[in-house]
């Protein structure tokens, strides 16, 4: 309860001139927190929200607000200095951009960062120099972090729902996002903005349980015909490889997936 709350003073204390509304899906059992939203005017409680997963909640979510965007924001998140403005700086930058996200100081994916801060008061004098809109650090995607991400109305119109048949945070978003993709949107990393993740080792917990990961990759391989870590994700040690002193190299990428460490080559 402690995350959310801290997570919306947060977001109260940077947005203050912006005109948005707060929608939270929580577990309507722990009465603790229900009561304490239910006493705060300007945030609204998605309803009947006990044991719901995320995308039910999402879906619930999108029928509830009237924005022409929707930030999904997990409540161990610390917001920092422009960084929403960023994000729909790069978001409208094309009409055929259709979600950004963040880089953080962790997170499962290639989203990751590093953290040159030891502290609160560190990472805010940290961001307030570092994030600065820039679009020479904007980087198409196959696969953003689920932590926080911003998406036009108008593409949760073209795709729709999130799939409640998955019950991984993982493969849902990487479904949805991929549907993204097939509406001829773009998914975009925006390296100009650093988040802090408070809870690092949140989304690993899953992949302890190999069988119930199995099952898993079993439903998204079932939908889409390919495994979504392997076809989606950078390689490590193709990272490695652009990103070294060699001013020319020649590559050839045998069994390339969905081509994310090619796409990745564009930017560099």
């Amino acid at each position: 309860m402690q995350h959310l709350i801290y997570c919306i003073n947060n977001i109260q204390e940077f947005y203050k001139n912006l005109d948005y509304e707060i929608i939270v899906a929580y577990n309507k059992s722990k009465n603790e927190v229900s009561n304490w939203i239910e006493n705060q005017s300007y945030i609204k409680l998605i309803p009947n929200i006990e044991n719901a997963s995320f995308q039910e909640s999402f879906n619930k979510a999108i029928k509830m607000f009237g924005g022409d965007n929707i930030v999904i924001l997990n409540d161990n998140i610390l917001l920092s200095k422009n960084s929403i403005e960023n994000l729909l700086s790069a978001l409208y930058s094309d009409d055929k951009i259709g979600v950004v996200g963040p880089i953080f100081n962790y997170c499962n994916d290639y989203g990751y960062y590093y953290q040159p801060y030891n502290s609160f008061d560190e990472y805010l004098k940290f961001t307030n120099d570092y994030n600065f809109s820039d679009g020479l650090k904007w980087e198409e995607r196959l696969k953003l972090s689920n932590l926080y991400i911003v998406l036009k109305r108008e593409v949760i119109e073209a795709v729709g729902e999130m799939d409640e048949n998955f019950n991984s945070i993982d493969f849902f978003c990487s479904d949805y996002l991929l549907r993204v993709i097939e509406k001829g949107y773009k998914l975009i990393l925006c390296k100009d903005t650093l988040i802090h993740n408070l809870t690092n080792k949140l989304f690993d917990i899953e992949r302890k349980d190999n069988f119930s990961l199995y099952i898993k990759e079993g439903k998204f391989l079932k939908k889409w015909g390919f495994n979504d870590t392997i076809n989606l994700n950078l390689s490590e040690g193709f990272y490695k490889l652009v990103n070294n002193d060699i001013k020319e190299m020649n590559i050839l990428e045998l069994n390339c997936g969905c081509g994310a460490n090619l796409l990745y080559i564009k930017f560099y």
